[in-house]
């Protein structure tokens, strides 16, 4: 379990621009949450006035389609924002659910106080643009990562920027998230797996 101490030190850690008192200024907001592994951060269609910092841990972020299947949008790691930026500025049910991959620490922050904040101390605004860019990032990342036509390709490039996303999370959330089936994931990883073992024979 993260104390409050560790928490704050893990913030500074990925924040170094944050003062002591902008911290305490943050903490006093904030809650500290414990999340098990498959515990459920959020649902779809819950509103949602927060912004999630995740101190430990791994989540995952995901939609339910038209056909009521569960489709992963996102992963996120320790020292990484995460929430649903469109539900809290449109003060909409949000279309996004998160979930625990592996047992986390969450630093849960208002929204609305959040801003506040920033609107009075330049280090914490700095801090909150981040987290918006963030999640635009993201968000633009997994649309490019879909727009790939060829999925070996997709894959080759979650690999390359999240490679532990592949001992962490299991095939068919990969799949979802890759836009392919889990059978075709696995041909995919089983031909690279051939190709790994057949270079390491002709070296």
């Amino acid at each position: 379990m993260t104390s409050t101490p560790e928490a704050i030190s893990i913030l500074n850690s990925h924040f170094p621009f944050l003062r002591e008192e902008d911290l305490e200024e943050i903490f006093l907001i904030s809650q500290l949450q414990q999340y098990r592994k498959r515990d459920r951060i959020h649902e779809v269609g819950d509103p949602l006035n927060h912004v999630y910092f995740l101190l430990s841990g791994y989540v995952r972020g995901f939609i339910i389609d038209s056909h009521n299947n569960d489709r992963s949008t996102s992963f996120r790691k320790e020292g990484e924002f995460f929430g649903d930026p469109e539900a809290v500025l449109n003060r909409a049910p949000s279309t996004t659910a998160f979930e625990v991959v592996e047992s986390s620490t969450v630093l849960v922050t208002p929204f609305f106080q959040f801003q506040i904040l920033a609107s009075t101390n330049i280090r914490i605004s700095q801090l909150f643009i981040i987290g918006l860019q963030k999640a635009l990032f993201y968000y633009m990342e997994h649309n490019r990562l879909l727009l790939e036509t060829r999925p070996e390709v997709r894959c080759d490039i979650l690999m390359g920027k999240k490679p532990e996303i592949f001992q962490k999370v299991s095939r068919k959330h990969i799949a979802t998230y890759l836009g392919i089936t889990p059978n075709s994931l696995s041909r995919i990883l089983k031909r690279k797996n051939s190709k790994r073992i057949e270079n390491t024979l002709t070296d």
